[in-house]
């Protein structure tokens, strides 16, 4: 399941990172050359591509133990850090990535466990 993950991640950072400032553009470098190619940011009813990719970046730092992508979400956060302090309400779901980072979590094990028939 990792692997799949991490194969769409490095697609997504081929196609959308911003190798200058950090963060992803809202359009793909395989998509039509625009004048412009914005960063979303701003999460309103539904959070941004930013936002969603910070916490799954993080979310995918811990579970494989890459520091690379941790280094990366680090990178992404950081770049848009002073945009957010301006107006945080604006940001929930960006907010919510950053408490990840450095609030407490906890981590919890679903194990099912499988009861075999007994001939009597």
């Amino acid at each position: 399941m990792c692997s799949i993950a991490l194969q769409l991640q490095e697609k997504q950072f081929a196609l959308f990172w911003d190798n200058e400032e950090g963060g992803f553009y809202f359009y793909g470098s395989d998509g039509e050359q625009l004048l412009v190619r914005p960063k979303e940011l701003y999460d309103g009813a539904m959070p941004s591509g930013n936002s969603v990719t910070a916490m799954n970046l993080l979310r995918l730092a811990r579970l494989t133990g890459k520091n690379d992508i941790m280094r990366l979400s680090s990178e992404q956060i950081s770049a848009f850090a002073g945009e957010i302090s301006l107006y945080p309400q604006a940001h929930a779901h960006f907010m919510m990535a950053i408490q990840f980072l450095f609030g407490p979590t906890k981590e919890l094990l679903l194990r099912r466990r499988i009861k075999r028939w007994q001939r009597r």
